[in-house]
Parts: C-alpha cells; structure tokens; sequence
C-alpha cells in the first residue's frame, strides 16, 4: 500500500497524461488488453504442460506465499494483488524501465524489462535455492505480454489494466479452488 501511494504521488504525471491516451481510443485498449490476456493463458498453458515433465519441481514460492496470506485474510491480500501490484509494477517495469530504454533500443527494453519482472517476483527465493530459477519462465509471458501492451496502448494504464486481469482472475481462481 505504501509502494502504491508513493507510485501515485510520484507519478501523478504520467498516469494523468497516459490516462487521455486511453480516453482517445477505449475499444483499442480493450481489444489489445484482451488479446495480450489471451496470449498470457496460452503461455501459461504452455509452461504447465512443460512443468509436468519435472514432478520434482515444488510449487512456485511466490504464489505459494501469495496463497498463503490469502488463506489468512483473503479480502486484503486479493486487494493489493488486483490493484495495488499493477499500479506499482507497471510504473516501474513499463513506464520506467520499459519507456525508457525503449527510448535507446527496443529489443533490449523488453529484454531487460521482462528479466527485471520475473527476477522481481522470485528474486528472494533463487538466494535459497537456485532450482527457483525455473520460475522465471513462468514471469517471462506475461511480462512479454505487458510489454507488448504498454507499447501498443502508448498508455501505463493498458497494462495496469492487463495486470488487475491477471491477477484478479487469479486470486478468484484460487479462492475458488481452496
């Protein structure tokens, strides 16, 4: 909550100047944050068919711990992955460091963009135990798929949007199947 209030101070600007490019053209940044959401589902559909030829392979810790908090106090823990992660991750991977090394080299700043992400989200678990780096493959889609939406959207605001989906359908999935 504090990273996203900062997030909101800080970036007040370019969330207000890209919330008009999304204003401008509605249905494109619906199409593209719903195609960019279907390519997520293939990739992961993808990536769990390869996981299940490696049973030794544990659980991906971070939506392990995620499911965790969940379990304790769901209605919070839902919150601040459907819509404080997304303001937050989106400011600094796509609008930060995506916008700007786009700025120098497009292919790097998906590079490095999508690396920064999933190092993000299992960075704490590789300094136990580095089979944990698997689970960067699990990141890589949909950080492919935000960058692809921030880029095609011209606004933060198309993957914020993207993201909330994600994991919005993911904590109710999950919520479901516990």
């Amino acid at each position: 909550a504090v990273g996203a209030v900062y997030m909101l101070i800080f970036c007040w600007g370019i969330l207000r100047r890209d919330f008009d490019v999304i204003c401008e053209r509605p249905l494109r940044v619906l199409i593209v944050v719903f195609a960019a959401y279907a390519l997520v589902l293939c990739f992961n559909f993808v990536f769990a068919l390869i996981v299940q030829f490696f049973p030794d392979i544990i659980i991906n810790p971070n939506n392990q711990a995620v499911m965790d908090y969940a379990t304790a106090d769901f209605g919070p823990m839902a919150a601040a992955a459907t819509f404080l992660a997304p303001i937050v991750e989106e400011l600094l991977f796509r609008a930060g460091v995506f916008g700007l090394v786009r700025r120098r080299n497009r292919v790097l700043a998906y590079e490095v963009s999508m690396l920064l992400f999933a190092l993000y989200h299992v960075w704490g678990y590789i300094a136990i135990d580095p089979i944990y780096l698997i689970y960067l493959l699990q990141y890589l889609p949909a950080a492919w798929a935000l960058c692809y939406c921030y880029e095609r959207t011209n606004s933060v605001w198309g993957c914020i949007f993207l993201h909330m989906l994600v994991n919005g359908v993911a904590m109710n999935a999950a919520q479901l199947l516990s």
